[in-house]
């Protein structure tokens, strides 16, 4: 439907800039972020990161300890994981429980989707306008 708006206006040149925390939000991360990973192939699209991203890859990287992993995994964590096929136990309070889930999504998403989320921009400009 943009691109069909875009045509219509006569937007060629039009860039469409996507704000971030596309996981988290429902049951298909995965399926968004494939759709996400495929529209910015595109040179009209820009997908920035969102705070639900950078929460996404301080689990996976372990930054924040397991405090940030277990905020996240409040926050969406959970259906991001499930989407990628995941089986999460409902409470998450053994020791070392956050380091098997860390090792667990690891082997789950793809390494190109967290390469994807890491190359992710905080910011977009265009002229005097900032998208973050």
């Amino acid at each position: 439907m943009i691109a069909e708006d875009r045509a219509a206006q006569g937007w060629d040149r039009a860039i469409t800039v996507f704000v971030g925390d596309y996981i988290d939000r429902g049951g298909d991360s995965a399926g968004v972020l494939a759709r996400c990973r495929a529209l910015a192939e595109g040179p009209d699209v820009v997908c920035l990161m969102g705070n639900h991203e950078v929460m996404c890859l301080d689990f996976l990287t372990g930054t924040g300890g397991d405090a940030a992993g277990l905020n996240w995994l409040r926050n969406g964590g959970r259906a991001m994981l499930e989407s990628y096929g995941a089986a999460l136990p409902q409470r998450l309070d053994a020791p070392g429980m956050v380091d098997d889930l860390r090792s667990a999504a690891l082997a789950r998403i793809p390494a190109a989707v967290i390469d994807w989320l890491e190359a992710r921009p905080l910011v977009w400009t265009s002229g005097d306008l900032a998208v973050c």
